[in-house]
This record gives structure tokens, sequence and C-alpha cells, in this order.
């Protein structure tokens, strides 16, 4: 009897531990209500669960807690998130009315902005495009340093969609707000922020201006906001200007820089056929040329106001002739001239010939010899070919040899491999063929077979296939 009362109860438990698990993972707190009503109520789900025996830890109850908050709360969970913060579930709690409280003070209210215009003795409204606007007119403006690097300007942007040339996703700026000059830097993650602004600080404005800078505006991301950015600036005593949440327009020094840069990228990366990966260059390109030209905001350009020097500017004129060089020039030692039996002279790369011309009038041209003639033997043996008649109007497909050098680890030449091929780039499809197919390895395929024998303690032999044809049957 004490059994089945036993799996009775057990039963009832694991349904209304099921049901409270479910209510707690999908509760989420409403725009606008209370912080500390919603909190109780997680709590209350939170301890219901440990009385029936599932207890969740610290970590993972904080985790329930910032999913269920509303999208209002995101910049909040990105930064608890990003600066690693150890909390309890009532210190969490106490953050979260701070949150709350700060977002009330400083939340905007939605107005619709109608001017108002007599008009022959009637009132008229005149949006004037007001009505079409999104948010409200932006009137403020900074006061502009009056010295280099009073004031620096940074913002982050990333991820691109595209991963540049070394894997580099998102990318800093650094500008001064007196010149106008600016500097950036590519970052696989935007964790190197600390990194990038030291770079910047040691070798950029101490090294070469000798000077340091007075204080750095940047918005209110995760990356300016950890507590070694923030102790960084207190030890080398710049002030840190962070811009109020949602206002972007304070720090519009960088966001127009970004945006310049941005534009500049798109237009050179349309008018050429490099790969998408290439935008890193072009980044580079433009924020060498945004130097090195005139603004509105200085009288000067940004590079003379910087290093105080004239930028240098080269134009080359197709009329001008090309200067040449007085010097002789001589072949590098791996190069030699061969003369042919026809008088023609070439130019061989004695590492690996590219031509049968060039194999047997190689200095290893015995060697080359060696390999042709094994790997025709080895095709007569395997039987690799059947001699026909060509079909009439039908040109056969021509071939040529293709050679290389095995070498060791140690880069000592093992063997002199010569392998024939067909030309099959002179075929036309639908004419000579239909389908193409080309068997390849995946290099993750060698990853796991590699990470099982290491696993198991196999032992790995390397093979060299000295010949290796297709047949069809």
């Amino acid at each position: 009897m004490i059994q089945n009362l036993k799996e009775i109860y057990e039963g009832q438990a694991r349904q209304e531990r099921y049901e409270t698990s479910k209510a707690l993972f999908q509760y989420r707190m409403s725009e606008g209500s209370p912080v500390g009503a919603h909190f109780i109520k997680m709590m209350g789900y939170i301890q219901t669960l440990e009385k029936l025996g599932f207890t969740l830890n610290d970590e993972l109850a904080i985790d329930v807690v910032l999913q269920s908050l509303p999208d209002s709360f995101n910049q909040f969970v990105l930064n608890f998130n990003m600066n690693e913060i150890k909390k309890t579930l009532p210190q969490l709690l106490g953050m979260l009315r701070t949150a709350k409280s700060n977002k009330n003070k400083n939340g905007s209210k939605s107005v619709l902005m109608v001017r108002v215009a007599k008009r022959k003795g009637k009132k008229v409204a005149k949006s004037n495009g007001i009505g079409k606007m999104t948010k409200a007119l932006f009137n403020g403006k900074g006061e502009q340093a009056s010295y280099l690097l009073g004031l620096i300007h940074s913002d982050v942007c990333g991820p691109m969609n595209a991963q540049a040339r070394g894997g580099f996703q998102y990318f800093i700026t650094f500008t001064d707000d007196f010149s106008r000059y600016g500097y950036i830097y590519l970052m696989r993650h935007k964790s190197e922020v600390l990194e990038k602004f030291k770079e910047f600080k040691n070798n950029e404005v101490q090294n070469q201006h000798g000077k340091s800078i007075k204080a750095l505006r940047s918005d209110r991301g995760g990356e300016y906001l950890s507590q070694d950015f923030d102790e960084l600036l207190k030890e080398c005593g710049i002030i840190s200007q962070l811009t109020p949440p949602g206002t972007p327009q304070w720090n519009g020094v960088s966001e127009r820089i970004n945006r310049t840069l941005l534009d500049m990228v798109r237009s050179m990366m349309i008018h050429t056929d490099l790969p998408t990966s290439f935008w890193g260059y072009a980044l580079e390109t433009a924020a060498f040329t945004l130097n090195r030209v005139p603004s509105k905001s200085v009288q000067k350009t940004p590079h003379e106001m910087w290093t105080g020097k004239h930028p240098k500017h080269v134009f080359y004129e197709e009329t001008q002739p090309l200067r040449r060089s007085t010097r002789e020039c001589h072949e590098p030692e791996r190069y030699r001239f061969l003369v042919t039996t026809h008088g023609d002279v070439i130019l061989v790369d004695q590492d690996e010939p590219k031509t049968y011309q060039e194999a047997v009038s190689s200095p290893d041209s015995e060697k080359w010899l060696e390999a042709m003639r094994s790997k025709m033997d080895s095709m007569s043996e395997n039987q690799v070919w059947t001699l026909v008649k060509p079909t009439e109007g039908i040109k056969p497909i021509g071939c040529k040899w293709v050679f290389k050098k095995k070498t060791d680890m140690d880069g000592n030449i093992q063997t002199y491999k010569g392998q024939l091929v067909a030309k099959g780039f002179r075929q036309i499809h639908g004419v000579d063929y239909d389908e193409t197919f080309s068997p390849v390895a995946m290099f993750k395929s060698i990853q796991i077979l590699l990470s099982i024998a290491a696993f198991h303690d196999y032992e790995i032999w390397k093979m060299d296939i000295k010949t290796l044809s297709l047949m069809e049957n």
C-alpha cells in the first residue's frame, strides 16, 4: 500500500514539476509592468521547483530571469553578460530596479509636431515632412575641442556580412575632435577594443606626439564599459564621456565617419573585380584618403593639422616619359639561359620545369626522363587507355606533362614525378562531355579521422600512391 501511495504521489509531483517549469520558462514580463512583482513571481516558480526536488543554481536562475525581460532591457542584459557580472538574485533585483528608474527618467515620449500658420483667417496645419519623422529633431551641438587630443571620438562598427582577409569582421575608429584626423583598426572580435585602444594611445599618441589624451567619447557599448577599460582610463587620467542611452547623435563625429568610410568602401568594391573579402584594404584606403582631403569641419586638411605638414599629392601624366634605371639587370641564380637546337633562347626555372622542353634541357633532365618513362610504363601496364582511330571530323584533345618535386619535411628532394594529363579545358560542354566529377576530401573529414585515431591511440600510416587512374566499367 505504501508503495502504491508513493507511486501515486511521485506521478503527481512529476506533473506539478512539469507545469511549474513550463510556466517558469514561458513567463515574460510585459512592457511597463513593475519589476518587483515580476521578480517575485519568478522566484515563486523557482522555489516551488526546489521543493519538488529540482533545484536551479544561481547562474541558471539569473539567466532565466534575464530571458524573461522585455526588449527595453536589452542594453542592460548585454552589459550584464559582456562584463560577466557576478551577482546573487537579490542583488540582480536591485540592479533591475535601478535600470527601470533610469529608463523612466531618460525615457522619451512620442510627440506629433505640427506647425500652425494662419491663412486667410483659417488655421492650416503644415507638416513640412515632420509627420514622416520617426524621431524628434536633434538640435544639440557639442563644443569642438580647441587643441589636439583634447577629445577623441571612438566607435565600433560591425559585424560585417563578409569577413575581410585575415578573418576581420569589425573595425574601430579613433578620431581627433580638433583636427578630425582618424585612425582605424580591423578586429576579429569586439573584445579586442581594449588592446586596440592601447595600441593607438601608445604608438600614435605618445610615441609620435609625446602628448596624452584628455577625454574619450564613446557610446555605452559593453566593450567600453568593462572594468579593465575603466581602470586603464583612470590610470592614464583620461575622462570617459559616455553618450546618453538612445542618443548616438552626441557621438556624431564617429557615426558620420563610419558612414562615410562604408560609403567609400562600397563604391570602391563596386568598381573592381576583387572578392568581397578585400573590403579591409578598401577601408584602409578610404581612411587614408579622408585624412588628406579638405573637410568642412576644419580650416585645413586633417593631415596638416595633425602632423603640421602639407599632404603630398603625386599625379602622373601619360605624356611624361618614364624614367629608366641605368643599373644592369641580372637574372636570379636559380634561372639560366639555354639555347635550343633551333637557336631559340629560353629561360628555365630550375625548381620545376613547366614544359617537356624545359624538363629535357634542365640540369636534372635524366631524373625527369626517368620519371616520364616510369609513368608511361605504369599506364601501359595498367592499360589506362585503348588505342582507336579518331572519329571523322573530331579533333582529339591534346595532353601535356606536369612535373613536380616531392620533398620531405626538411625540404630535401626525395622523388621526381611526372604526370601526363589531358587538356580538359579544351572540351566543349554538351559536345565532349555532359557531366563532371571531381573526387575531393573535405578537410573536416580528415580532422574527424585524426581525432578518432588520437582518441583510440591508433597508428597513422602515410601512403603515397604512385599511379592512380580512373577505370570505367
